[in-house]
């Protein structure tokens, strides 16, 4: 409490391991994932996910929610294990953890560190790589955005009142 989340490293730095090892080791297409304090209330069928996802287009790597001005959304992201830039991606990842360079960013969260290793990534020419999940308004993209017409992320306090406040909304 009253602590600047964004400098929670060691917090943040072992849901970033979760996702790279799940990278490193899946078998199949694609790895999606979802902080524990998403909650859906209605069907997530697989169509609505290829489409949000991208899964037709090959030059996407990861569908992620992007913030204006502000780090990546990362309660929803989804990696195409088999693109080319995969074990790039887990590399950089890992190393800006375990080199500590993770405290030259800005934050030290796993947003601050996807947003570096996408930066590094878009300025090598790979910036379809990386799919923004289109979103209305800046505070809460994850209810505004597609995926709020079946999930809600309950960050922070909304955890507390069990769904996100009215205000979040920009509709």
């Amino acid at each position: 409490p009253g602590l600047n989340y964004e400098l929670w490293a060691d917090k943040f730095a072992k849901k970033g391991f979760v996702i790279t090892d799940a990278l490193r080791r899946h078998a199949g297409d694609y790895v999606i994932w979802l902080d524990a304090d998403v909650v859906s209330f209605a069907a997530i069928s697989l169509k609505f996910l290829k489409e949000i996802i991208r899964y037709d287009d090959p030059r996407v790597f990861c569908a992620h929610l992007r913030r204006f001005g502000m780090h990546t959304e990362s309660g929803f992201l989804a990696f195409n294990t088999k693109h080319f830039l995969c074990r790039d991606f887990v590399d950089r990842y890992e190393s800006l953890y375990l080199s500590g360079g993770v405290f030259h960013l800005d934050g030290w969260t796993d947003c601050h560190v996807f947003d570096c290793v996408k930066a590094l990534n878009v300025s090598e020419g790979a910036a379809a790589a990386y799919f923004e999940i289109p979103s209305l308004g800046n505070r809460h993209v994850f209810v505004n955005s597609p995926l709020g017409l079946l999930m809600d992320h309950l960050k922070g306090n909304r955890k507390d009142q069990g769904q996100t406040r009215i205000d979040d909304y920009v509709i």
